[in-house]
């Protein structure tokens, strides 16, 4: 039996967005052990308790199963590449949706680069950007890419927000 981990992104919205992953994957996989992780400033009510480092090892504590998958949205997917680079991870089917490149530091950035570039142009990947999307533009994305020599496609999504409501393609993928 595989398990799912879903990772959303940073604001206590998310968690409806990650959710609808869950109980999608639900009803296609009844069989599927699924995670929500809620960020410790959920629980709190301070965003400076937000803390990366804190959340991977969360995340490694989670990820038990041999067969994880990963769905990770904005912040969600700094927290998946760090914690694969970290723990040498193998998660058997990831996807990325919203890569923030406007709300990470260039370091953090270099999380996704490290990530990409060991995975090649690996089919367990999905990355989902929106054309528009105000935390970095899928234009954006295609250029961080090619700036750091990442040759991995990106699926675009013709929206100009931070929503990724694909859940039949998000759940396709596992």
């Amino acid at each position: 039996m595989s398990q799912l981990i879903v990772l959303p992104g940073f604001s206590i919205k998310n968690r409806e967005w990650a959710r609808e992953v869950e109980s999608s994957a639900k009803r296609t996989h009844p069989e599927l052990k699924t995670e929500v992780l809620e960020w410790k400033h959920w629980r709190s009510g301070n965003k400076d308790d937000w803390d990366v480092d804190h959340e991977v090892s969360r995340l490694n504590q989670l990820a038990v199963d041999p067969e994880v998958m990963i769905v990770a949205k904005s912040l969600g997917t700094l927290v998946a590449a760090t914690y694969i680079n970290k723990f040498h991870a193998q998660p058997i089917k990831i996807v990325l949706c919203g890569i923030p490149l406007a709300d990470t530091t260039k370091e953090e950035q270099q999380e996704y680069v490290k990530f990409l570039k060991q995975h090649g142009n690996s089919e367990a990947v999905l990355i989902i950007q929106n054309r528009l999307d105000n935390h970095g533009t899928s234009e954006e994305l295609k250029d961080f890419f090619v700036q750091n020599s990442v040759h991995f496609p990106i699926t675009v999504r013709d929206r100009d927000d931070h929503h990724y409501p694909f859940y039949d393609l998000i759940i396709n993928h596992l």
